[in-house]
């Protein structure tokens, strides 16, 4: 058996079997990783991926709560909330944050993730406002504000980081870390733009790394978004539109962006998707070489996890992300980047570039049917979910 093959096996049992690794472990494992390598992989990093993985996969319960905790409270508070969804950090970008900080595996707050995205800033802040008094089963201990400062980058979102609260029902899941990031539908949209853009070209936009040009005109767009939301400037980006319009048409010419982007997602060859149930993971696949995106079903069992980690590890071509949303029909708005869906955001800098005032109203979510009764909000007080 190879080491590849052996370490597969022995996560398969870390992640249902084994309890769960001391702090000194997760940190050694981490400074393993935080070695410049690829594959084939060196004898000593296997069993530095398999604690490494195992640590994330932990991660799953505790992202899985905080997750059916929003959900439940945007419900119970009638909050108009279009999409919530959770994922689990790439093994590459846990890479790269363990090179670019001096965090260690164990510190790192983003490894489970959940997302709310709201049709509007206004609702969500006011969505951010009630997780921070919340009386949910989680805690927030620290907030960063990228919307009334913003990234550099243009990057702009309400950041909490949570940890369950201590209690019987949960058990040691309060050390695990959850990363809430709140945002709007044009801050999504501009999120989503950059990711996609990155995915094509294989540059890291949303580290702040590649085409300076492309960097440059997601900047300049933020700064436009933000003025159209009302919202504090960009750093670096003028108030005065005409400036801004010149600065963009010029970028346009030299990238053709708007050309790009308009034809990025008939670029997909084909995105195939399969089952659908409520609270289910799925494993979406980009497959950089051959433009084509692919859904497996994944579940809480043995079956997800482990998918996700073959493929991180035999498939460098593909870019993978294991997601839970309540509904497939919910993946392309959570993750459009995946599949190269960028049509909001082209409307929003064609807008910016003069070239029209079409779909200028931001968008707007349907109201969904009230629950039956003794459905999601009962389940959830009786998972201890929500508090009363």
């Amino acid at each position: 058996m190879s080491a590849l093959a052996e370490i597969g096996r022995q996560y398969e049992a870390l992640v249902f079997d084994v309890p769960s690794h001391s702090k000194s472990e997760v940190v050694r494992s981490g400074e393993v990783l935080r070695e410049e390598f690829g594959y084939p992989y060196p004898d000593h990093a296997p069993p530095a991926f398999g604690v490494a993985n195992h640590w994330r996969t932990q991660h799953i319960e505790p992202m899985r709560r905080v997750r059916t905790a929003l959900a439940a409270m945007a419900r119970n508070r009638r909050m108009p909330v279009g999409q919530t969804a959770a994922r689990l950090k790439r093994m590459p970008s846990i890479r790269k944050k363990l090179r670019n900080t001096p965090l260690t595996l164990f510190e790192i707050q983003d490894i489970a993730g959940c997302r709310i995205i709201a049709p509007t800033m206004a609702e969500a802040a006011q969505f951010r406002d009630a997780c921070l008094a919340n009386r949910l089963c989680f805690d927030v201990h620290r907030e960063d504000d990228y919307i009334a400062k913003p990234r550099a980058s243009g990057y702009r979102s309400y950041h909490l980081r949570a940890k369950l609260k201590p209690g019987e029902e949960v058990g040691d899941l309060s050390r695990y870390k959850v990363e809430i990031q709140v945002r709007s539908q044009l801050q999504h949209a501009w999120a989503t733009a950059v990711e996609a853009v990155g995915l094509v070209r294989k540059e890291d936009l949303k580290g702040g790394q590649g085409d300076g040009d492309w960097l440059r005109l997601f900047t300049l767009m933020s700064g436009a978004l933000a003025a159209e939301e009302g919202a504090p400037p960009v750093p670096g980006v003028d108030d005065n539109p005409a400036l801004r319009r010149e600065e963009l048409c010029d970028l346009d010419g030299k990238l053709r962006a708007l050309d790009k982007l308009q034809r990025y997602k008939a670029a997909i060859n084909n995105a195939s998707v399969f089952g659908g149930g409520a609270n289910q993971f799925f494993l979406i696949k980009f497959d950089r070489k051959h433009m084509t995106v692919s859904i497996d079903r994944g579940y809480f069992s043995r079956h997800g996890p482990v998918s996700y980690y073959d493929n991180e590890i035999k498939k460098p071509d593909e870019d993978s992300v294991l997601v839970e949303v309540d509904r497939v029909s919910e993946l392309k708005a959570a993750y459009p980047n995946y599949f190269l869906d960028v049509t909001l955001f082209a409307n929003r800098l064609a807008a910016a570039m003069g070239h029209g005032e079409e779909n200028k109203a931001a968008p707007t979510v349907a109201d969904e049917p009230e629950p039956p009764a003794d459905s999601w909000r009962a389940w959830a007080r009786r998972k201890g979910f929500f508090r009363a």
